[in-house]
């Protein structure tokens, strides 16, 4: 009885405001039958960190997210000392 387990990045989706949707997928498997699977999602958005992501998720994020569009979202994020006066 030999188990396998293999993850795969199944699917990244792209909105509207170019927020990543990603979508990781494990299977484990007994003698080549499928016994279990397990689904991630993860969002990023323009200006998250992309260190430790998948190669073509740091590719995707590069072509869409442009200094402008990053600069945007930050201004948009409240500093919780702004928020308290």
């Amino acid at each position: 009885m030999a188990l396998t387990e293999d993850t795969t990045l199944e699917s990244i989706e792209v909105l509207s405001d170019c927020t990543l949707i990603a979508k990781e997928v494990t299977v484990i498997r007994r003698d080549g039958a499928e016994v279990a699977r397990s689904e991630r999602r993860w969002a990023l958005m323009p200006g998250d960190p992309l260190e430790g992501q998948d190669e073509r998720i740091v590719k995707l994020a590069g072509s869409l997210w442009t200094p402008e569009m990053i600069a945007a979202r930050l201004a948009t994020i409240a500093k919780p000392e702004a928020a308290q006066t």
